[in-house]
């Protein structure tokens, strides 16, 4: 979604026991599911888990993966933390109560390799451009760095972040450890979008 700011802080979260979960993933989990780095050039030295997913990147009614039912409990924080974030805003109360309750669309956890990149891009697309895109670091060091627009940042685990993905954004991990982010998009039905060419509906 395009918003204001490169960067948008939303909180923090004790990532711990989360963080420990990822640890014990082995390389077999993690290449269990290979779409999203062959079907998009930029992600090509990523690797995903997906939880909540869909191939198609539709709107709603988000595909459940096996690991979302495990991870669950160790998501709920990250859940508050960001619906508490949004609901915190009158008019966002507003839409709620109008259009219907804010969700979760996709929800994916992304390893980065040490001393891979994720090339510089913008995301498009019906959903990707109407949803809020959020990252949660859960492994990281501060020789990975995110580039948003003119900004660049290292995003530290248990920070949550929104960014605005409609800008040109890639990471770069120059360090010798990998990477791992929740990404979660969150969409709230009715909330306009202000892009600099046009006026978007969620």
């Amino acid at each position: 979604m395009y918003i204001e700011e490169d960067f948008r802080p939303l909180g923090e979260v004790n990532i711990k026991p989360l963080a420990a979960y990822v640890n014990e993933l082995s390389d077999t989990d993690w290449m269990q599911d290979s779409h999203r780095q062959q079907t998009y050039a930029p992600h090509k030295q990523t690797q995903t888990i997906p939880l909540l997913f869909d191939e198609d990147l539709r709107h709603q009614q988000a595909t459940a993966y096996p690991h979302m039912t495990e991870l669950a409990p160790l998501l709920e924080p990250v859940y508050t933390a960001i619906a508490g974030y949004f609901a915190s805003s009158v008019r966002q109360r507003a839409l709620a109560r109008r259009y219907g309750e804010p969700y979760f669309q996709r929800i994916i956890l992304v390893r980065l390799a040490a001393g891979g990149c994720i090339d510089l891009h913008a995301d498009h697309g019906f959903s990707l451009s109407r949803c809020h895109r959020i990252h949660v670091p859960i492994l990281s060091h501060p020789q990975v760095l995110f580039q948003v627009g003119d900004s660049e940042r290292c995003l530290l685990p248990g920070e949550i972040w929104e960014i605005n993905n409609r800008r040109i954004h890639g990471v770069t991990n120059r360090g010798c450890a990998p990477r791992v982010h929740l990404i979660l998009d969150y969409v709230m039905p009715g909330e306009k979008i202000f892009e600099p060419d046009a006026v978007l509906q969620a």
